[in-house]
């Protein structure tokens, strides 16, 4: 792993740490970009035409305009076969704070079988519902748009970095 998140005989210090949680943003979306671009690729060798499956998420302007834009065929799944099921937004604010928390917890585990991955669903989740309970509470100048939900999701990373959970 890079120095920045686990080095066994030096561990990094706080400043080290966390700056590298962006690089890391970046890893992710350029390996998840990169392969499904490579699978759309090959299937239209053989006929076979699929969407786009990401749009430039970190020119999102939101954290929920990043989850339109980013891993687009999961995240399509996710809102048909789990949120809409368990009642989407259709009984009430706290039912749907509820069924966003339980799609992005079932999100994360979709992702990996550990604690990790569920915690970083878990922290997707309340995001979304942060986002959802306090819609344009801040005015965000154009410039630093790109950074709504880089950060947080630069954040996130940490969670799933790590070897573990406690790491």
């Amino acid at each position: 792993p890079p120095f920045y998140f686990w080095n066994p005989t030096s561990p990094p210090g706080s400043l080290s740490a966390w700056s590298g949680s962006f690089p890391f943003a970046f890893q992710i979306y350029f390996d998840s970009s990169a392969y499904t671009d490579i699978a759309i690729g090959s299937a239209a060798l053989f006929g076979f035409h699929f969407p786009a499956n990401f749009r430039d998420p970190y020119f999102a302007t939101s954290i929920t305009d990043f989850w339109r834009r980013w891993h687009m065929s999961l995240s399509t799944w996710l809102r048909d076969y789990l949120y809409i099921p368990l009642g989407g937004n259709r009984h009430g604010n706290w039912d749907t704070y509820r069924n966003i928390l339980i799609t992005m917890l079932l999100g994360g585990l979709w992702h990996g079988a550990s604690w990790k991955f569920v915690v970083w669903g878990g922290y997707q989740g309340v995001l979304l519902s942060a986002e959802r309970l306090s819609p344009g509470c801040v005015a965000v100048p154009a410039l630093i748009r790109g950074l709504v939900p880089l950060a947080p999701n630069s954040v996130g990373g940490v969670f799933v970095r790590g070897d573990s959970l406690t790491a």
